[in-house]
C-alpha cells in the first residue's frame, strides 16, 4: 500500500489505459525502479515509510510553491503567498524592478517571468504571467513540409544547406504558399558514430552546423542517400577556413565577439564538444571532474573550441537572416521541437541533476509496436525541473522561436506525462510519470506570445483528454491526419475535413507517404519487420483497398495515386483548418518514407535524398500546390 501511495505522491502511474482501451496494472518492480531513478535510496528496511514521512515534512515546511502561474496576469496573493507572509517576500521582474507592492495589491502583472524570494533567501519561486490564449493564427494558410537534408540542389552537385531551404521558401511563395516546415535543425553528433536522427540532438539550444553555408571541397553527391561523413567533413573544412579568416576582417571579428557575448552558453557547449573530440562522446567515461558538468579552458583544445563557436555563429546568423527573408516574402518558417535529446547530449551533461539515468523515455505497446518502444534518452525528473523553474524548456522554446514563426512541439503529451521504461526492462513493463501541464503550457503561451508565433502540438496516438482540452483552451493547434477517411469504408465517400483547431496534413515524418499508404507499403513493412499479426495487417490492407475504391468512385476519378492525392489535397485546402501542410515529396508521388519508426539499422532512416530538385520536379508539382492555394 505504501508503494502505491508513494507512486501517487511522485506522479508515477500505477495503472494506465493502453491503446486498446484496456486497463494495465503496472508491476511493483517498475514503480520501485522508477523511484530509485528519481534518486531515492530504497535499500534499507522501512525506506518507504521514511520517504513518505519526508515528503510530508517537505510539503508542510514549504513556504511557497516553486512555480506559480498568473494566467492573464492574475495572481491571488492570498493563495500564492499564504505560507510566506510571516517571513515576507519580494518579487522582481525580469528587468530587475521590485513589483512586490503590485503583487500584494492583486494588480494584474504584465506578461513575463518574475522571481520571488521569501524571507532572506529561505525559499524561491518563479511566477509565470502568461496569456490564457495565444493569438489566433491567420486563416487559410498553406505550408510545405520537407526535411532539409533531403533537398537537392538544382544541379545535384552539393549536399543541402540553408541555400536549399531558402530556395524552397522562394518556390513556395511563388506558388501561393505561406509556410515551410522542416524537421529539427538542432546540433547532432555527426562524427563517428553518426547519429542520423534529428530527434536525438546533441542539444536543444544549439543549431546544426551541417547546414551552414560555407565553401566546401567538391564531393560526389549523386547517391540516393546522404553521405553524412563526406558532408560533415566538407562542411568542417569550410568552417575551419572561416575560423582562420575571422580576425583578418574587423567587422567579422566584432560580430563574432558580440555573438559570443550575447550567447554565453555557446562557449560552454563548444568546450563540451571539444572534450568529446578528445575523450569520446560518452561523457560518463570522461575523467573527473570533466564528467561532472564543468570544463575549464585548459581542459580542452582551444582550436576545437573555436571551431564549434564559429560553427554556432554561422548557423545562428544565417538562420536569422533566412527567417528575416522568409517573413519579407510572407512565408512562415516552421521548425520542430524534439521531445528530448541524445543521452550523451550537452543538455544532459550540463544539468545532470535534472535527469533520471536509471530510466528511458519510450512508448507503451500499441497495434504497430506490440512490444512498445524504448527511445533511449533519459527523462527529466518532474519535481527537479519544476524546482529549476523549467529553465531548459524555456531556453529550448526561446531558441526555436528566435527563428521560427511556426513551431510544432513533438509529442506534446510529454508536457503532461512521459512513458518511462526502467533500464534493462521491456517497454511493456513501463509506466507514465506525470508533470505539470498547466505550468509548462504557461511557458509555451508566454514564449509564443512574445514571438508572435503559432504553436502546433503533435497530439497523435494515445492522447489523454486533458491534453486536447488544454490545447483548445490555450489556442494551440492540434493535428488532423487525412489518412483516416481513406482507411474507413464508411467515411470514404465523405470529403476530407479538418476543424479550425487543427492543422491538416496527410502524414508526418513517422508515417508513410501518401503513395506509400495507398499501396500499403507501411503494412508490408509491418509484416517484414515482424510487428504485429500478419493476418491483421492483411485485413487492414483489404479494408483500405475497399475504402480507396469507394473514395475514388465518390469523387468521379480513377483510383490512381495522383488523382486521389490531388482530389483529397484540394478537399483539405477547402477545410476550416487554419493551416494545411503538404509534404513536398507527396506532390510528385514518392513512395519511400523518410523514417520507419521502431527501426534503426534495419532501414535507412533520415538518409534518403529527394528524387527531384525543385528545378527538375514534374510540372504538376507546382501546379497542384497552386490549385490547393486557391482553396486557401
Amino acid at each position: 500500500m505504501s508503494l502505491d501511495l508513494l507512486a501517487q505522491r511522485l506522479g508515477i502511474a500505477t495503472t494506465y489505459t493502453n491503446a486498446w482501451h484496456e486497463q494495465v496494472e503496472v508491476p511493483h518492480s517498475t514503480i520501485l525502479a522508477i523511484i530509485e531513478s528519481f534518486g531515492y535510496d530504497t535499500s534499507t528496511a522501512g525506506w518507504d515509510d521514511a520517504l513518505l514521512a519526508q515528503l510530508d515534512r517537505d510539503e508542510t515546511d514549504r513556504l511557497i510553491e516553486p512555480v506559480l502561474v498568473a494566467w492573464d496576469g492574475n495572481l491571488d496573493p492570498a493563495i500564492a503567498f499564504s505560507h510566506s507572509r510571516d517571513h515576507g517576500f519580494h518579487v522582481t521582474s525580469e528587468d530587475g524592478r521590485d513589483v512586490t507592492s503590485e503583487v500584494e495589491s492583486g494588480a494584474p502583472l504584465p506578461y513575463g517571468y518574475y522571481d520571488v524570494i521569501v524571507g532572506d533567501g529561505m525559499a524561491h519561486a518563479l511566477v509565470i504571467s502568461a496569456p490564457t490564449r495565444i493569438g489566433p493564427p491567420t486563416d487559410g494558410r498553406l505550408c510545405v513540409f520537407a526535411p532539409l537534408y533531403a533537398l537537392r540542389s538544382d544541379d545535384h552537385t552539393r549536399f543541402a544547406d540553408l541555400r536549399e531551404l531558402d530556395q524552397l521558401i522562394d518556390w513556395v511563395a511563388e506558388n501561393g504558399g505561406h509556410g515551410v516546415l522542416t524537421l529539427p535543425l538542432l546540433a547532432c553528433f555527426l562524427d563517428d558514430p553518426i547519429e542520423y536522427s534529428p530527434y536525438a540532438p546533441a542539444s536543444r539550444v544549439m543549431w546544426n552546423e551541417l547546414y551552414a553555408v560555407v565553401d566546401r571541397p567538391a564531393v560526389a553527391t549523386e547517391g540516393a542517400f546522404v553521405d553524412y561523413p563526406a558532408a560533415y567533413a566538407a562542411t568542417c573544412s569550410g568552417i575551419e577556413e572561416v575560423s582562420r579568416s575571422i580576425d583578418a576582417d574587423p567587422f567579422q571579428a566584432s560580430a563574432f565577439l558580440q555573438f559570443l557575448a550575447s550567447h554565453p552558453r555557446v562557449g560552454e557547449y563548444a568546450r563540451f564538444r571539444a572534450a568529446g573530440a578528445t575523450h569520446g562522446r560518452a561523457w560518463r567515461t570522461w575523467p573527473e571532474p570533466m564528467r561532472s558538468g564543468s570544463l575549464g579552458a585548459t581542459d580542452v583544445d582551444a582550436l576545437t573550441v573555436r571551431f564549434h563557436c564559429v560553427a554556432q555563429w554561422l548557423a545562428h546568423t544565417q538562420l536569422d537572416e533566412l527567417a528575416t527573408r522568409a517573413r519579407a516574402r510572407g512565408i512562415s518558417l516552421g521548425l520542430d521541437l524534439a521531445v528530448g535529446t541524445h543521452p550523451d547530449a550537452f543538455d544532459v551533461w550540463s544539468e545532470q541533476h535534472l535527469y533520471a539515468f536509471g530510466s528511458s523515455v519510450g512508448a507503451p505497446p500499441d497495434a504497430f509496436f506490440p512490444s512498445g518502444q524504448v527511445w533511449g534518452f533519459p527523462p527529466p525528473i518532474p519535481a527537479r525541473a519544476r524546482d529549476d523553474g523549467y529553465r531548459q524548456l524555456r531556453a529550448a522554446l526561446r531558441h526555436h522561436l528566435s527563428i521560427a514563426s511556426l513551431l510544432r512541439i513533438d509529442h506534446v503529451m510529454g508536457l503532461l506525462r512521459l512513458f518511462w521504461v526502467p533500464a534493462g526492462a521491456s517497454a511493456a513493463t513501463g509506466t507514465y510519470v506525470y508533470a505539470s501541464l498547466d505550468e509548462q503550457l504557461a511557458i509555451v503561451c508566454l514564449e509564443a506570445h512574445r514571438a508572435g508565433a503559432t504553436i502546433v502540438g503533435e497530439n497523435l496516438g494515445v492522447v489523454p483528454p486533458e491534453v486536447d482540452a488544454a490545447l483548445a483552451r490555450h489556442g494551440l493547434l492540434g493535428m488532423t491526419i487525412g489518412y483516416s477517411n481513406i482507411e474507413d469504408v464508411e467515411r470514404a465517400e465523405q470529403s476530407l475535413t479538418a476543424p479550425a483547431t487543427d492543422i491538416a496534413t496527410f502524414g508526418t515524418h513517422d508515417m508513410p507517404t501518401f503513395a506509400g499508404f495507398v499501396h500499403g507499403d507501411d503494412l508490408t513493412e509491418r509484416i517484414a519487420l515482424g510487428f504485429g499479426d500478419p493476418d491483421d495487417a492483411r485485413d487492414i490492407a483489404i479494408r483500405r483497398a475497399a475504402a480507396l475504391e469507394v473514395a475514388a468512385a465518390a469523387r468521379g476519378i480513377g483510383p490512381t495515386v495522383a488523382a486521389m492525392f490531388r482530389a483529397m489535397s484540394i478537399e483539405l485546402g477547402a477545410s476550416a483548418s487554419p493551416w494545411v501542410v503538404l509534404q513536398l515529396e507527396d506532390l510528385w508521388g514518392e513512395r519511400a518514407p523518410q523514417n520507419v519508426p521502431g527501426t534503426a539499422t534495419e532501414r535507412p532512416n533520415w538518409l534518403r535524398r529527394a528524387r527531384h530538385s525543385l528545378g527538375d520536379a514534374p510540372p504538376e508539382t507546382a501546379a497542384l500546390l497552386r490549385d490547393v492555394a486557391e482553396q486557401r
